[in-house]
């Protein structure tokens, strides 16, 4: 029966790229407690994330984040709803003390406009992505590949050959 090797080096040092990610990532949570000179009670949870520099470079695709990007969207215009709203509520004050905050509503307005559409196009962007199938392409490539811990080639064999 032949083994499985590397296109490359033709090492039979080859395994898959979700292996070598999943072994080398870990995460953890650790709680630390105690009582304080007053006896009351405290304390303090941990969480803790790490991953080996190989893990890192063979990480699966990234799934687009739509609902987070929905939520960042929603609250720009909102907050910008808000601050156009008080910007045309005090439009017509003829009070010139008030030229100062007039100002200050109309950068911030316009801080809030842009910051709405270039969060609309990114969440319009992932949504997209998300819907074209391309992640769902990617994690079933990044599935079937297989990489060698000599060279670091990629590859996906050819499994019909090995019998």
């Amino acid at each position: 029966m032949a083994e499985l090797q590397c296109p490359r080096c033709k090492s039979e040092q080859v395994t898959r790229r979700r292996i070598i990610h999943d072994g080398g990532v870990s995460a953890g949570v650790s709680f630390t407690g105690g009582v304080t000179t007053s006896g009351e009670a405290v304390g303090a949870t941990t969480h803790t994330y790490s991953s080996t520099t190989l893990a890192k470079r063979h990480r699966p695709p990234e799934e687009p984040a739509v609902g987070f990007a929905f939520a960042t969207a929603a609250l720009t215009c909102v907050f910008s709803l808000i601050f156009l709203i008080a910007l045309i509520s005090v439009a017509n004050n003829p009070d010139p003390d008030f030229k100062i905050g007039k100002i200050f509503l109309t950068v911030v307005f316009i801080f809030f406009a842009i910051a709405s559409v270039y969060n609309v196009i990114d969440m319009l962007k992932k949504s997209e992505y998300k819907n074209s199938g391309e992640y769902e392409r990617l994690s079933k490539e990044y599935d079937s590949q297989f990489v060698c811990l000599r060279c670091e080639e990629i590859f996906i064999p050819d499994f019909s050959k090995l019998s």
